[in-house]
């Protein structure tokens, strides 16, 4: 189904549910191939990101409760799964930039070989009022992010490259009535087990311009089901200065769970 084929959401909901029947050049946005169960079965999934993105865009971003449906099917299987990774960081950014409050709770380390693993997520009690915060988010456009950026207060910003694997997005916010900014760093994923975050991604963020004072969090955004080990380089964890201090005093990482009426709320 060539792009210019997919006139109405309910052409894309064929092309992925049917996956046959569709034009002679259904190939250029919907692979079909046999079902990995049973090969006398086909399935379907979006063949790049570039193209779900325009897909998206054209469709799905000012359609909710639309988007809602094509990510319950786009997680059903794992052909699909992609897809819904894709469609969980599209929603994500648009939900970031609306401006909203974010409740986020402490994910504690512990040393294992050449990185910190952060996976102790201490859902109980006490513990778990200790270790929250709240974030007041102010509405934003989206802002490209570049290699030595200098970042100014209230924008949110997406990398326009691979040079910031460590991170998804950024949010560069002053709380009202505090004296030092805030750098949240957004990491979007629907990884079960674990995620590495690539030391190569995070020297790129020391090399923004902020003043040397600001906070930084690093939060893992995942479906609200899921608590997967966030690994961190110990290398570069000793570059930050430890210092007597803990890994977690010195990159504190946090987590946002979202559920499926947060993520597609309008």
């Amino acid at each position: 189904m060539v792009l210019e084929a997919v006139d109405s959401v309910q052409d894309l909901v064929s092309a992925l549910t049917i996956g046959t029947g569709t034009t002679a050049n259904s190939h250029f946005a919907v692979l079909t191939e046999p079902s990995s169960t049973d090969r006398a079965i086909s399935q379907a999934k979006i063949i790049t990101r570039t193209v779900f993105e325009i897909l998206w865009r054209r469709h799905l971003v000012y359609q909710i409760a639309k988007a809602g449906e094509f990510y319950d099917l786009f997680t059903r299987n794992s052909f699909t799964a992609t897809a819904a990774g894709w469609m969980f960081e599209f929603e994500m950014h648009r939900s970031l930039r609306q401006g909203r409050t974010i409740q986020v709770s402490r994910i504690r380390s512990s040393l294992a070989k050449v990185n910190h693993v952060y996976n102790d997520y201490g859902t109980g009690g006490k513990r778990k009022r200790e270790d929250s915060k709240s974030f007041e988010l102010p509405p934003s456009e989206d802002h490209p992010l570049r290699k030595n950026e200098k970042l100014e207060v209230g924008r949110y910003y997406r990398p326009e490259s691979t040079s910031f694997p460590a991170v998804d997005s950024l949010f560069f916010i002053q709380p009202p009535g505090e004296s030092t900014p805030i750098l949240l760093m957004f990491l979007f994923t629907r990884n079960k087990a674990s995620h590495d975050a690539k030391e190569v991604g995070l020297r790129a963020v020391d090399g923004l311009e902020f003043p040397s004072e600001t906070r930084r969090y690093y939060i893992a955004v995942t479906p609200d089901d899921l608590r997967p080990k966030i690994s961190v380089p110990f290398s570069y964890l000793t570059q930050q200065k430890l210092g007597g201090k803990g890994a977690d005093d010195v990159f504190p990482v946090y987590h946002l769970p979202v559920n499926r009426k947060w993520l597609f709320k309008a």
